[in-house]
């Protein structure tokens, strides 16, 4: 919310630069608004099993497995915004544009063979 505390007309006293838009000293990029965005993410796992082939024979199968997946399960951060992970392998001024977080996935898998 720093925005509201911006500098707006001659005699305001504000540590925050006045707001321009494709001019100006403030144009460039700046350390101003730098953060901390180091992150702990939990990104993949993947479960399966496979029940041995003598125990299905009975039941007339050959095969029988089954799985779960999940993506983007967790992220440990004290970055303010939705993702850390923004403007990574640029050289050039990084800006955190995301507006929606990852989104989780969950999938299962079932199996079967006769």
């Amino acid at each position: 919310m720093s925005v509201a505390w911006r500098w707006r007309v001659e005699g305001d006293k504000t540590s925050i630069p006045r707001a321009l838009r494709n001019y100006g000293y403030n144009y460039l990029g700046s350390d101003r608004f730098v953060e901390d965005a180091s992150f702990v993410r939990f990104n993949s796992t993947q479960l399966a099993y496979s029940i041995d082939p003598k125990v299905l024979k009975s039941i007339g199968l050959s095969q029988l497995s089954f799985g779960f997946s999940m993506q983007n399960i967790f992220l440990l951060t004290k970055y303010s915004g939705n993702d850390p992970e923004v403007g990574y392998g640029s050289f050039g001024v990084s800006t955190d544009g995301n507006q929606t977080p990852r989104s989780k996935s969950f999938t299962a898998s079932l199996n079967a063979s006769f």
